[in-house]
């Protein structure tokens, strides 16, 4: 299962509406010259002025194997304050990740945003939970 990317951030502004089409590629070769390549498209959309959907597809490919199909994410942003009303604009974040891999157990992530203005005309905050679940056990 693809890991956490580190530089994924979260806003708490969203647009009514918006449409986005994500994709992320990466690449590393080992010390024995074996690669390992990741790959994820996402689409997404602002269903109205406070909910942002999107849905990724994941794979993977780890050489000399060819590309396989990795997992599969569902990704919902909630605006919870207007814009530009309060001095932060507060969020929340509520991804769920689904591996091809069910040994490998589910991957839940959550937590707040948020967005303000600070002296430099910019600023953001979060704090997002990451937790693995077998998917398995909960259902025992």
């Amino acid at each position: 299962m693809a890991t956490p990317n580190p530089t994924t951030t979260f806003t708490a502004r969203l647009l009514k509406r918006a449409k986005r089409i994500d994709f992320k590629f990466g690449s590393a070769k080992a010390r024995d010259d074996t690669r390992e390549s990741a790959v994820s498209l996402g689409l997404g959309f602002g269903v109205n002025s406070w909910w942002f959907t999107e849905v990724y597809v994941k794979g993977n490919r780890e050489t000399p194997d060819g590309w396989r199909f990795d997992a599969l994410e569902w990704e919902n942003k909630f605006q919870l304050t207007e814009t530009g009303r309060y001095p932060v604009d507060v969020g929340l974040v509520v991804e769920i990740e689904r591996p091809q891999d069910r040994s490998e157990g589910w991957e839940l992530r959550f937590g707040p945003v948020s967005d303000g203005v600070d002296a430099k005309g910019g600023g953001q905050c979060e704090s997002v939970y990451l937790a693995h679940y077998d998917a398995r056990r909960l259902l025992q």
